[in-house]
C-alpha cells in the first residue's frame, strides 16, 4: 500500500515539502490503524465477553481472545516498557504515532486544513489514550473486562469520527492524480472499512460525471507525465470499481 509518486525519492525527507504525498501516508497508516481497530471491535465480541470462569473451554478462548487484543494494541500504539506506567510508553511505535506526525507534518505545509487537521490529531490522540488504557487494563488485571471493553468502545467511536475527517481531506484532492490514483488502487480496503460501493460512491460525489471523469483526469494527467505504461492499470482498476456497483 507504498504510496505512489512517479518518481524515486531524491531526498530522505523530501515527502516532507510534498502535501500530495504527506496525505498518502496519512491515509497508508489510516487505513493499516482503522484495520486494527475493526479487528479489535470484532475480538471485544467474542468470547471475551462471556467468558465463564470455571468453564476450560471459554477459558482459553478468552486468553486466545485476550492475546489478539493485546497484539492489535501494541501495533496501535507501541510497546510498553517492562513494569512502567502509562507516561511511559514509547511514543515513537506505534501507528497512531505515524499518523499524528504525518498529520502535524500536514498541518505545517498547508494550513487550508487546519480545523480539520487540529480535529484529526485529536481523535488520533483519543484513539491512542484508550489503546493505552486497554493495554493497561489487560496488563494489570486481565479479568477487569468493563475496564477493557469500555476503553475498545472508546477507541472505536473515535475512530468512526476520524474516519468521517478523512474522507473530507480526499474531497480537497479532486485535483491531485496521485491522491486519487491512491483511493483507486486501494479501493477494496476502502469499502470493506466504509461499507460496500464506497469508493464509487465517493468518486461519484467528488466528480459530477462519475467514474468516466476520475478515468479521464488520471489518464491525461499521467500521460503528460509520461507514464503511458499506467493508462491499462488505471483502466483495470476502474472497470473494478465499476463492477463494484453491480457487485
Amino acid at each position: 500500500m507504498t504510496p505512489y509518486t512517479g518518481l524515486a525519492a531524491r531526498h530522505v525527507n523530501s515527502y516532507h515539502q510534498s502535501s500530495s504525498l504527506l496525505f498518502q501516508f496519512i491515509l497508508l497508516e489510516f487505513i493499516e490503524a482503522c484495520t486494527e481497530i475493526h479487528r479489535l471491535d470484532s475480538l471485544r465480541h467474542r468470547p471475551l465477553s462471556s467468558l465463564s470462569p470455571d468453564g476450560a473451554v471459554g477459558h482459553q478462548a478468552a486468553e486466545s481472545s485476550f492475546h489478539l487484543i493485546e497484539k492489535s494494541l501494541t501495533k496501535l500504539a507501541g510497546s510498553p516498557k517492562d513494569h512502567m506506567r502509562l507516561f511511559s510508553w514509547n511514543f515513537s511505535e506505534g501507528l497512531l504515532s505515524k499518523l499524528r506526525s504525518y498529520c502535524i507534518l500536514f498541518l505545517q505545509n498547508d494550513d487550508t486544513n487546519e480545523k480539520e487537521l487540529i480535529a484529526i490529531q485529536h481523535y488520533v490522540d483519543k484513539i491512542w489514550q484508550a489503546c493505552v488504557q486497554a493495554m493497561e487494563a489487560i496488563q494489570e488485571n486481565p479479568q477487569e473486562r468493563p475496564i477493557l471493553l469500555i476503553a475498545l468502545d472508546k477507541a472505536h467511536a473515535a475512530m468512526q469520527r476520524l474516519a468521517k475527517l478523512i474522507t473530507r481531506l480526499i474531497y480537497q484532492f479532486r485535483d491531485d492524480e496521485n491522491v486519487i490514483f491512491y483511493v483507486l488502487r486501494h479501493h477494496q480496503i476502502f469499502d470493506q472499512l466504509y461499507g460496500q460501493r464506497f469508493t464509487a460512491k465517493l468518486l461519484g460525489k467528488i466528480y459530477p460525471k462519475g467514474l468516466k471523469e476520475v478515468h479521464l483526469l488520471l489518464t491525461k494527467k499521467y500521460q503528460q507525465r509520461g507514464f503511458d505504461h499506467l493508462m491499462s492499470v488505471i483502466a483495470a482498476f476502474i472497470k473494478e470499481v465499476e463492477a463494484s456497483l453491480h457487485g
